[in-house]
């Protein structure tokens, strides 16, 4: 398992002591009008105060998570590493998404046993709850088979301290995306995805798309994404334009024949482990997007999309979807990737490839506002959500119903 690189965090925090004190009476979007280096220095701050709650916290139940894998005693168990994921939406240009402390503990000088995380926020706390719970469904499944050993083993699970923490079992390998360097990207591309894909073909499933598959996948996280902007922008804020999305989905999905499965729901090469010398898969980590009954074919365009972020940090999610959707279309590597699984839509469909982007936009911009704790500044909601809606209103409405026929 990769070990987060090292960094003071610390680092300006004597500066940071007045917008400590003045962040106790400023709404979060304030924030984002405080200089930028003591702002920083805040943020570290507050890395440095959850990462010594979440170390005090491991240690204290480093006897409980040992017993847990099997151990007697957990004489010769060590912290390894920390990492925090803070608020996405606080501090400007922040990828990390979330509120919690990663531990990794295990026998000291050898590879973490068990990765441990514990919430600092009720969003995190819902959205780590839903991840053992999928973990214990994926290896419930005599389906999947060995691949099961790809998919981390929920430990255990409690509360100490008022923290919620959930532990798993930690698994071998390096994330892909630190070897973009190193690797051909578009190798680590095609291993990550045929990892995935293997998932998908031993629980896929044909279904007529039903009101049940509709509300899952259109209907609820719309009526999320639609809440977040009226929380941002007023009343009323593109209600036309959600009202018309939510019935061209219908419409177009409504009775068609297609392929479901499990899915990771959060597929990018930072979740994927490998073995740096072969580049072969040895896992796949943060599962709390995931769920069964879903479209698989999500998971490749997420992959897809979300390189594409990383490759541009000047853009966000929500304008790589914006250009998508205004005609750029996939490249030619990306079809390749595309084409070698099972699709919702063929690669050269562009209505039905656009239509599973917005799916694919929908839910996760659902599962981000899900799992904050405030409003999303107007910044991030401008970037990744009314520049897309912003263009479905000034466009002729008639892609889905092409997309039916």
């Amino acid at each position: 398992m990769v070990r987060p690189s090292a960094r003071d965090p610390l680092s300006d925090v004597r500066e940071a002591l007045p917008v400590v004190m003045l962040s106790r009476r400023l709404p979060a979007a304030s924030y984002l009008y405080l200089n930028a280096r003591p702002y920083r220095a805040y943020w570290r701050l507050s890395e440095w105060y959850s990462l010594s709650q979440g170390r005090r916290l491991a240690e204290a139940i480093l006897p409980d998570i040992a017993s847990r894998v099997g151990v007697e005693s957990s004489r010769g168990w060590v912290v390894q590493w920390l990492r925090w994921t803070g608020q996405a939406f606080v501090v400007p240009n922040q990828r990390s998404l979330g509120n919690r402390v990663v531990v990794a503990v295990g026998p000291a000088g050898e590879e973490p046993a068990v990765v441990l995380k514990i919430a600092n926020s009720s969003g995190a706390s819902r959205t780590l709850e839903r991840q053992q719970r999928y973990l214990a469904a994926i290896h419930a499944d005599e389906r999947l088979g060995t691949l099961r050993t790809l998919v981390p083993r929920p430990v255990t699970e409690g509360i100490t301290g008022g923290q919620r923490y959930f532990a798993e079992q930690a698994l071998p390998g390096v994330a892909a995306d630190a070897l973009r360097s190193s690797a051909p990207h578009a190798q680590l591309l095609s291993t990550a995805a045929d990892a995935i894909r293997a998932l998908h073909e031993r629980t896929a499933a044909t279904v007529s798309v039903n009101p049940n598959h509709l509300r899952r996948w259109v209907d609820e996280p719309l009526r999320t994404m639609q809440g977040a902007v009226e929380a941002v922008y007023g009343e009323g804020h593109h209600e036309e334009t959600f009202r018309r999305l939510r019935a061209e989905l219908n419409r177009a999905l409504r009775g068609r024949q297609l392929t479901v499965g499990h899915i990771h729901g959060d597929f990018w090469l930072g979740n994927v482990l490998v073995r740096p010398d072969e580049c072969s898969v040895t896992g796949v980590v943060d599962w709390d997007r995931g769920g069964p009954e879903e479209i698989p074919a999500q998971d490749i365009v997420y992959l897809l999309l979300i390189t594409r972020v990383f490759a541009d940090p000047d853009r966000d999610f929500g304008e790589i979807v914006e250009s998508f959707v205004g005609g750029a279309g996939w490249r030619t590597d990306e079809r390749h990737t595309l084409s070698r699984g099972e699709l919702a839509f063929r690669v050269d469909d562009a209505i039905g490839q656009r239509l599973l982007v917005l799916l694919c936009w929908i839910r996760r911009t659902a599962a981000v506002l899900d799992a904050i704790e405030s409003a999303p500044t107007n910044s991030w909601m401008r970037r990744n959500v009314d520049v897309v809606l912003s263009l479905l209103a000034t466009r002729a409405s008639n892609w889905s119903r092409e997309a039916e026929a």
